[in-house]
């Protein structure tokens, strides 16, 4: 499940029932506060009340949390659908989410330590301020900070940029050009995981959710 695609399937499921934000979150039982940051893809619902919505808007979990799906115009619940067949999709869906909660943390986990490792050799290869702040930026999304992962995101890019223009001066001494590539290649794959990985984005939603 990513913030965006069910921000953006949410907005436009609200909009074809023709129901205002306030009137959406009283039927589903939560404040238009919350709602409204679920619509903006601050946060993301509880598996229960994700349910809740998509039953409010007759759709199954996994349309609403498509980001290519386009909204049907089922204004009712799930009407024949049987009680044990919701229950089966419910325990599908919310392990599959475990599952990706999961790979995330652990994924999370890897790079916090490796970053902690980098902060060594930064002495050495890149501004140690970098890394100081790239760990900072690290801790704010295990708490579920957000808005960290695009400013973790710059400052991977930053780090893989000055190692980059440092590459001419350790041409003359492979293990040093070694491992300045090996550095850039990292800080662009960990960048790319933090922003568009799904189970990282599993992971970072639930946190933000706590």
């Amino acid at each position: 499940m990513t913030n965006r695609a069910f921000a953006n399937n949410l907005l436009r499921q609200r909009e074809a029932l023709g129901l205002s934000q306030e009137d959406f979150a009283l039927s589903i039982g939560v404040s238009a506060e919350e709602f409204a940051a679920w619509e903006r893809g601050d946060a993301m619902p509880p598996l229960d009340v994700a349910g809740r919505i998509a039953s409010k808007c007759g759709i199954s979990l996994d349309e609403l949390t498509e980001s290519h799906y386009q909204p049907k115009m089922r204004f009712g619940s799930e009407d024949g659908v049987s009680e044990s067949e919701k229950q089966r999709e419910w325990a599908e869906y919310e392990a599959a989410a475990d599952r990706r909660y999961t790979i995330g943390r652990r994924i999370m986990l890897a790079v916090l330590i490796t970053e902690i490792i980098s902060l060594v050799i930064s002495f050495f290869f890149q501004n140690i301020l970098v890394s100081v702040f790239i760990i900072i930026m690290l801790v704010c999304l295990w708490r579920g900070q957000n808005w960290a992962r695009y400013v973790f995101a710059g400052l991977c890019a930053f780090a893989g940029i000055m190692n980059f223009i440092r590459l001419p001066a350790a041409a003359d001494f492979l293990p040093a050009l070694i491992i300045s590539i090996a550095i850039i290649a990292y800080q662009l794959i960990v960048a790319a995981l933090v922003l568009w990985n799904p189970c990282v984005d599993e992971f970072l939603s639930e946190q933000n959710s706590r």
